[in-house]
């Protein structure tokens, strides 16, 4: 496990930080991995605990900036609530970099927490140790469509002729494409025809039919 420190030039933890270590129940001399959560980790010694100000300090073992991870961009069509944590909760597992929320004809029209899937996603990348935090930001279906480039993006449709093993077989890097996932009743056929438009090929991910929550996780775990 990574404990996520937001300032990362102190070698001193308070605030916010310090309430998830003093939940975690640390203890002086404790060695522990901390993170950014932008790539940036280091090796730590806790070396003083006061409860009473509720701070934490620390010296450091060993610091390292890790590479970038590869682009790799889910845009997901708005789901229920509880499905949208679990999506978000599990992203990190996937190395995904970045989650583009849209609004699509069939999606559900609801209010979205940012903030709230923001410290689900930190909490995530803490517990599967992933040093970069996936972004997660809100666009509409005109301005996905905007980014929509036939040569980096799939929709994965369940009635697709492209199988997914077809695919792994015919491109030399599988990180180079993103892919859009629709709610759980679909596409439209506007919308549908609208890809076909702009000559965006569909991918079935198998025989298996996964629910729209999971679909986007699965295509991008099964390429790590």
């Amino acid at each position: 496990m990574i404990f996520y420190v937001k300032d990362f030039l102190s070698q001193e933890i308070d605030k916010e930080s310090a309430a998830h270590f003093f939940s975690m129940r640390v203890k002086t001399f404790d060695i522990l991995n901390i993170s950014d959560l932008k790539g940036c980790l280091k090796k730590i010694k806790i070396v003083a605990i006061d409860k009473k100000t509720r701070k934490i300090e620390y010296e450091i073992l060993d610091q390292k900036n890790l590479e970038k991870p590869p682009q790799r961009i889910l845009y997901q069509s708005i789901l229920e609530k509880n499905y949208l944590e679990k999506l978000v909760e599990i992203a990190p597992h996937s190395n995904l970099t970045k989650i583009v929320l849209f609004d699509s004809e069939f999606s559900l029209k609801q209010n979205i927490n940012l903030d709230r899937l923001e410290k689900i996603l930190i909490r995530s990348c803490e517990q599967s140790e992933n040093a970069f935090l996936p972004k997660i930001e809100f666009l509409s279906f005109d301005k996905v469509l905007e980014q929509a480039n036939p040569d980096n993006f799939l929709v994965l449709e369940k009635n697709s002729k492209n199988s997914f093993k077809d695919f792994l077989l015919n491109v030399s890097n599988p990180f180079d494409y993103n892919v859009l996932v629709g709610p759980e009743g679909g596409f439209s056929k506007s919308e549908i025809d609208i890809f076909v438009s702009k000559k965006i090929n569909f991918l079935e991910l198998g025989k298996v039919v996964y629910p729209g929550w999971l679909a986007g996780f699965v295509f991008f775990s099964q390429q790590i």
